[in-house]
């Protein structure tokens, strides 16, 4: 990926996050990604490992039925991506459905959505939180599966996605508080993923109680 084609990538983005809410910015960064990474479908939102099992919350998806977000939900405990990679701090990989040597239970969650290749990762994200940000992105079974140039474009723009996903939600939650007010998005466990600026801090010094819920926003990544 050329240096230009990255900086107008994330000029792209940034304006996106900054001019639209959140369901319209997540719509346009899959036109904006899909420039320079050709793909039929992604998923992504927001994950964590505790307690042995991956937690994930607030997914998005484009161009598949909601009923993928269950069916590999219910896989999530082979899926060979999630036991190589969930301890680095970005990660990206392909995996060539009809070569790979995949559990068949995974394999077959898959076929049953026609999904042929799959570009796939994680970035950390930056604050006080133990979650990471994932996006996975497909080919159908029609075309050349994902090469090496789109695992390495992205791992160039994944953390830049994230970054502008937070930015949008952000404004959001923002938007939502009273003037003074501060917001979180929670996981179901309690567990703060994303927060406006001054949260943390109030948190911290007993300005926010815990029984304060009309402070936490949950607000939806996007369908799912």
């Amino acid at each position: 990926m050329k240096i230009e084609d990255l900086s107008n990538l994330i000029f792209d983005l940034t304006n996106s996050a900054i001019g639209l809410n959140p369901d319209d910015h997540q719509a346009a960064q899959i036109e904006i990604l899909q420039k320079v990474i050709p793909f039929d479908a992604a998923w992504w939102g927001w994950s964590n490992f505790s307690s042995g099992r991956n937690h994930l919350i607030n997914t998005g998806l484009f161009n598949l039925p909601r009923s993928y977000d269950s069916a590999i939900r219910a896989v999530l405990h082979v899926d060979p991506l999630i036991k190589t990679a969930r301890n680095l701090a970005i990660y990206g990989r392909t995996i060539d459905v009809e070569k790979e040597d995949l559990p068949p239970e995974y394999r077959k969650a898959l076929g049953a959505f026609q999904i042929r290749s799959i570009l796939n990762g994680h970035c950390r994200l930056q604050g006080d939180t133990d979650f990471n940000f994932f996006l996975s992105l497909y080919k159908r079974n029609a075309g050349p599966p994902f090469s090496e140039t789109d695992s390495r474009t992205y791992r160039m723009v994944l953390r830049h996605i994230e970054q502008n996903l937070s930015l949008s939600l952000r404004a959001e939650l923002r938007s939502l508080t009273p003037n003074g007010g501060e917001a979180a998005i929670l996981s179901e466990g309690g567990a703060i993923v994303r927060a406006t600026r001054g949260f943390q801090e109030r948190l911290r010094a007993g300005e926010i109680g815990q029984n304060m819920q009309a402070l936490l926003s949950d607000l939806s990544f996007g369908p799912s």
